[in-house]
């Protein structure tokens, strides 16, 4: 589709637009956000659009942080992607690099959601039992709250402890290594990367949901 420019401040993409194009960021940057507790920052090389299958919702807003240069491609099937990869050689590493930086982000913000979910099923189980002490001094009854005599810490997403997430930090922790010198061994290792990412990126993005789901839920 060719250059697009966007200004600082623009948004780009809604969390409602369907993906149906590859987006490679020349320059800039593009935050990634819900509008509320996410919020990500896609550096130069990033492609947007990969991690989401064609024709599927964004799921964020992506709004220009700086003044932004990108390259669109079309997008409707997987082998768009593994064509837009592979006729950009020359900066396939950084394009690896870039988008396993914004899972490791994804994984990140999935752990915090985790341990605010932990957090908050302890703090109102203490809450609760300073409540009912409080009342036993007083010699007054409680009142009964059995949702949270009931409530059970989230489980862990599986994607925290998985093979997958050890093999993005591996990633991210040996970024320049592979940048200079397994990526640019043969474009099929940044297509299989970049191919294997975006599966991954689905599965964090369904837990993602999960333990959101918990806060809001247990907030109520």
């Amino acid at each position: 589709m060719g250059k697009i420019v966007v200004s600082k401040g623009q948004v780009l993409h809604g969390r409602d637009d369907s993906v149906s194009t590859l987006e490679i960021l020349l320059k800039g940057s593009i935050s990634i956000t819900d509008g509320e507790d996410i919020t990500l920052q896609a550096e130069q090389g990033t492609i947007l659009g990969a991690f989401h299958p064609a024709g599927a919702s964004y799921g964020y807003n992506y709004t220009a942080s700086e003044d932004s240069i990108l390259f669109a491609y079309d997008y409707s099937c997987e082998d768009d992607l593994v064509s837009t990869i592979k006729a950009n050689p020359a900066i396939a590493p950084v394009m690896v690099s870039a988008n396993m930086n914004v899972l490791n982000g994804f994984l990140d913000i999935l752990s915090s959601f985790y341990e605010d979910g932990c957090a908050l099923c302890l703090n109102l189980k203490a809450d609760y039992e300073e409540y009912r002490n409080i009342c036993a001094k007083l010699m007054v009854s409680p009142e009964s709250y059995d949702s949270v005599v009931s409530l059970a810490a989230p489980e862990q997403p599986k994607m925290l402890s998985s093979w997958q997430s050890a093999l993005c930090r591996a990633c991210l922790e040996q970024d320049e290594f592979l940048r200079k010198s397994y990526y640019p061994a043969d474009i099929t290792f940044c297509v299989s990367r970049l191919m294997h990412g975006a599966l991954i990126m689905q599965a964090v993005q369904q837990q993602l949901e999960q333990i959101t789901a918990y806060l809001l839920n247990t907030k109520e």
